[in-house]
């Protein structure tokens, strides 16, 4: 079930990155930067506003599958209908208090009115979409889920590009709405089909529970929120719209890639939630799965990824998106992200399940307050420019992601096991360091040539795919380790 479960929602989900990357580089092509620009402004506004919530999703995501695991099922449905509208309700005043806030500070540029607008009626549709399609994780109905998400890209990406090619970067926004819409519609009418109904009576108790959980959660974790946005937020302060768009088409370029092994990294949070639900002797074997997923993450499939991706996106971008090409700099410096990104490293979700948030605070503000001390330093030299500006988000990342090895890591592993995780990722992000300097020195070597850039991105991506191949070879037999432990348990 576990493998039929990543299947299905991993194919649903790389036809959706697939699709993105369709519709953000044809949108790259229909629209110029600086139009483009209002459509990347309206999405930081989207996303701080998206941001302040009462933290219900997580809360839903650690309590929900808890409930199935122990096989309550009244406290389950009780749970996900109360959540569902206590959510709508949340979204619907922020994204009022979103709107409000435009009409009450009038902003100096007629286009940021209506961005800020435009950002509060998304919040809402979007996070009401966010919490349905939880409950079907909850329930672990990937296969259902992978079925619906294989309908809603396809519709979602034509209803954009339309909206571009008719109306520009409003037609984007619009185009959007309606898709997200049609998310709503689309996934509330399979859960009915669960037993899922909006005429069930709100559970005050249920609601409670699930703020006193997310309200603290979501207090602790907002630096971490914040830390994945702060480059986003400093570049609308200090570059021009033009600027920002090409920035934001690199973090676009590597959030879409990060995807890629977050697939496995729900099912696999699912999976340690519902068994911590049936059983609190679990967590020896859960612990060594999500060691040797990690192992497999950051030896195999990451400088797979960043190989393939950097390589795909950077020569799309030179020859069909020529406006954009000082994309590809940043897009370099951003990818090496990829190693410590939240949806990658799952292992602090027993922080979450044991309600460790003095834990969860301190990591997060670790990686908070190292990037505003390399964005500080950055500025002081005069030289906080794109390519800096995605070094100092990358640093804080790592920052972030060693303290929690060294903190959260004491609990799952023994010292061994954690010096082996720092070497994998060390030796995987100096290869593809190496890499990428190998690279340049092709490029220089073969100075002007037509074929100079394919042939240097194809040395950079047989680096990294050898690199990758060979470890799949050397760690194949990981998961007869971990039948071996679950036979223990």
């Amino acid at each position: 079930m576990f493998i039929r479960n990543i299947l299905s929602f991993g194919s649903a989900n790389l036809i959706g990155q697939v699709g993105r990357f369709i519709q953000e580089a044809a949108l790259r092509f229909i629209l110029a930067p600086e139009v483009l620009g209002i459509w990347s402004f309206t999405l930081v506004v989207f996303n701080f506003g998206n941001s302040i919530d009462p933290g219900l999703v997580p809360a839903a995501k650690r309590q929900l599958p808890l409930f199935l695991g122990a096989k309550n099922y009244e406290d389950f449905n009780s749970f996900r209908n109360s959540g569902f509208f206590l959510q709508a309700a949340v979204k619907l005043t922020v994204g009022a208090c979103i709107i409000g806030y435009a009409f009450i500070t009038q902003q100096d540029q007629p286009y940021e009115f209506w961005a800020v607008i435009s950002a509060g009626v998304l919040v809402f549709f979007f996070g009401t979409g966010e919490f349905l399609m939880q409950l079907f994780q909850a329930k672990q109905s990937y296969v259902e889920l992978g079925r619906l998400l294989k309908i809603y890209w396809p519709f979602h990406i034509s209803l954009v590009v339309a909206g571009a090619l008719w109306l520009g970067a409003w037609g984007v926004v619009l185009g959007t709405g309606i898709a997200y819409v049609f998310q709503i519609f689309v996934f509330r009418k399979s859960l009915l089909d669960t037993h899922f109904s909006l005429k069930e009576k709100f559970n005050i108790k249920a609601a409670k529970q699930l703020l006193s959980f997310g309200i603290p959660f979501k207090t602790v974790d907002y630096p971490l929120t914040i830390l994945l946005m702060s480059d986003t937020i400093i570049a609308v302060k200090i570059f021009t719209p033009s600027q920002l768009v090409i920035y934001s088409t690199a973090k676009l370029a590597v959030n879409q890639l990060s995807q890629v092994p977050g697939w496995t990294s729900q099912v696999l949070i699912m999976r340690i939630n519902t068994n911590m639900g049936e059983s609190n002797n679990s967590k020896l074997w859960l612990s060594e799965e999500i060691y040797q997923n990690l192992k497999f993450q950051f030896l195999c499939l990451i400088p797979a990824l960043i190989g393939s991706g950097v390589t795909f996106a950077s020569l799309a971008i030179h020859f069909f998106l020529k406006d954009y090409r000082e994309t590809i700099p940043t897009l370099e410096v951003l990818a090496a992200s990829l190693f410590f990104m939240p949806s990658v490293t799952v292992f602090r979700n027993f922080w979450v399940l044991e309600r460790k948030f003095f834990h969860i605070l301190t990591s997060n503000l670790i990686g908070c307050i190292s990037m505003i001390s390399i964005v500080f330093w950055f500025s002081r030299q005069n030289s906080l420019d794109q390519t800096h500006l995605a070094g100092a988000f990358v640093g804080a990342m790592g920052i972030y992601f060693i303290s929690k090895i060294f903190s959260l890591g004491r609990e799952l592993w023994h010292g061994a096991q954690i010096l082996k995780i720092l070497l994998f990722v060390t030796l995987s992000v100096g290869v593809v360091c190496a890499a990428g300097q190998v690279k340049n020195l092709v490029m220089t070597t073969m100075g002007p040539n037509p074929y100079q850039l394919f042939v240097a991105y194809l040395t950079f991506i047989a680096i990294l795919m050898t690199y990758s191949a060979i470890n799949v070879s050397l760690t194949f037999g990981w998961r007869s380790s971990i039948k071996k432990l679950k036979g223990k348990k």
